[in-house]
């Protein structure tokens, strides 16, 4: 005989991919402001050091700002927001995650009709409904 106290939970989890174009960019920039310090500097290489490094936290911190203010994520610039395919893709497996959790209960002798189940299921990507 089963307790009252059974909780069955899934949850599902983007693994967050860096956007490398951005990263190319930032390392871009860098490099021509380090190159561009030591070529009117005394001790080239620290000032090419100090441009290159100067460079990515200086665009990196406008980039993070810019993320928090116009998409309201610090992130938004840096890693590469999923498109529609790929939340149809997700929302596809969650519900059928769902139904398996759903369908192995009941083949454990567990009646789903007496769970409190997630009745509507909704997907969405950040900022729009799907």
């Amino acid at each position: 005989e089963h307790g009252k106290d059974l909780y069955a939970s899934w949850r599902t989890f983007i693994r967050p991919v860096l956007n490398t174009i951005v990263l190319w960019i930032i390392g871009g920039i860098s490099l021509f402001l380090g190159v561009m310090s030591s070529s009117t500097s005394r001790n080239p290489g620290e000032a090419f050091f100090g441009g290159l490094f100067g460079g990515v936290i200086l665009i990196s911190l406008l980039m993070l700002l810019a993320g928090h203010y116009i998409k309201g994520d610090l992130l938004a610039f840096f890693l590469i927001e999923p498109n529609y395919f790929d939340v149809d893709d997700i929302i596809a497996m969650s519900v059928s995650v769902h139904y398996s959790v759903q369908r192995a209960l009941d083949k454990a002798g567990i009646d789903t009709a007496k769970l409190r189940l997630k009745r509507d299921f909704k997907g969405s990507r950040k900022g729009n409904k799907v």
